[in-house]
């Protein structure tokens, strides 16, 4: 997969890969609880799965990435959404 600073697409997948946001605060601050609680209420189903959202021909998934220097002392259910290096969550999103 190519990786350029704001998309990425391969024609064998169609993937496009578009990182929006990434959360400067840390995990020190627990508003990150309510967000990834609206995000999970928003683009996921029950399994934890994304959602496939139809967008004209293609089917479209939204995913939370976000970035701290130590994810080992994150709540167990919101360690899944933070990376503490880029290319593991460029590898997380390969696997998609």
């Amino acid at each position: 997969m190519e990786c350029y600073p704001f998309s990425s697409g391969t024609q064998a997948h169609d993937l496009v890969v578009t990182p929006v946001f990434m959360n400067p605060k840390g995990t020190e601050h627990t508003d990150y609880q309510r967000k990834i609680d609206g995000y999970k209420a928003l683009f996921e189903v029950k399994d934890g799965k994304q959602k496939k959202i139809p967008h004209d021909d293609k089917s479209v998934k939204v995913f939370v990435l976000l970035h701290t220097n130590d994810v080992d002392g994150l709540p167990t259910g919101y360690k899944r959404y933070w990376f503490d290096r880029v290319d593991k969550a460029l590898t997380f999103l390969e696997g998609q």
